[in-house]
């Protein structure tokens, strides 16, 4: 089994890797709001892991590595037409289980707006009705063990930053992940089941700075759109019962199966820096699709490369060019 080089893990890992714990700040009150009660709340953690001692009601925040305690199987509320801005340094959240609702509320930068290197494990996130997600994420963000449930966008990553996920779920969200120009996002053993597209990145015909996304060990069904990114790597998954299963421009799919889509796999075959695109299906099965097993379409001369995959029972085989 391929592992992912995931930061995520344990307080252990986080020390060798040079990060100290400056504070571990316990919330103690599902309260969202801010009071003078000797409680500690969410959105007082998060203001004393911004600005230090603020709220004499939690812990201080410190300049290395702040820890967020949830309660065990506790729900938490947005606190009403605010979210919850990280801009301090390095963040773990740990949520032992517990949820966070955002209640449908439709505030202007969504429940939690990350601008530094956060960690969340173990949290439920739902009912953010928010265009640009759950979470909108304008530094690192890693998820372990997290579950995204109703959510307009479950994650949205801008810019050159990273996503990585690992053993976590994108349940009935409108899009699960949403990737910006240069974002680079990594999953492994995470399910993809939305109402509209799975993981969406920017498709232009030529810009510098490309979305790259990996997936390992994962399920993306049951998507009005699977898939649709500039480069794609996906290997030991199943892509089923999708729209379009997958569209990327280049990349490879490896030891998968794609099965009952309208479309297994399109490639686009855009021209981007001069060089041809490629993708490669290997040892992968696509089957059943209501149209096309694999479309190769654009006008720059991509070729799907094709090995030891079985290419049958769809509605048409292949269109465009392929090496097999």
């Amino acid at each position: 089994m391929r592992r992912l080089p995931i930061l995520i893990c344990s307080i252990g890992m986080l020390a060798r890797a040079g990060y100290v714990s400056s504070a571990t700040i316990t919330v103690n009150t599902t309260e969202p709001g801010i009071y003078a009660d000797e409680l500690c709340s969410f959105a007082e953690a998060v203001e004393n892991v911004n600005e230090g001692d603020v709220h004499s009601d939690c812990v201080a925040g410190g300049d290395g590595l702040n820890i967020i305690e949830f309660g065990q199987g506790e729900t938490y509320l947005q606190r009403d037409g605010d979210g919850y801005d990280f801009l301090g340094g390095l963040t773990l959240i740990n949520g032992n289980g517990s949820t966070f609702d955002a209640m449908n509320e439709e505030d202007q930068w969504g429940p939690l707006l990350i601008f530094e290197d956060t960690i969340i494990s173990d949290l439920t996130i739902k009912g953010a009705n928010f265009e640009y997600g759950a979470i909108w994420a304008w530094g690192r963000l890693y998820l372990n063990r997290c579950t995204f449930l109703n959510n307009r966008t479950g994650v949205r990553s801008e810019r050159d930053d990273v996503l990585q996920i690992t053993d976590s779920a994108f349940l009935s969200n409108g899009i699960a992940i949403d990737s910006d120009l240069g974002s680079t996002v990594i999953a492994q053993n995470t399910d993809f089941f939305s109402f509209s597209k799975a993981i969406y990145g920017p498709f232009y015909s030529a810009f510098d700075h490309l979305c790259v996304v990996t997936l390992l060990e994962c399920a993306v069904n049951g998507n009005q759109d699977g898939i649709w990114v500039v480069t794609l790597e996906i290997r030991n998954s199943t892509v089923t019962n999708n729209g379009t299963g997958v569209t990327a421009n280049s990349g490879v799919v490896e030891n998968c199966t794609l099965s009952d889509n309208s479309v297994g796999v399109r490639l686009s075959a855009i021209t981007i820096g001069g060089e041809r695109p490629r993708f490669e299906i290997r040892s992968s099965t696509v089957t059943r699709s209501t149209g096309w097993g694999v479309y190769v379409g654009g006008g720059g001369g991509g070729i799907a490369h094709i090995r030891d995959s079985t290419i049958h029972e769809n509605e048409t085989g292949l269109y465009g060019l392929a090496d097999r």
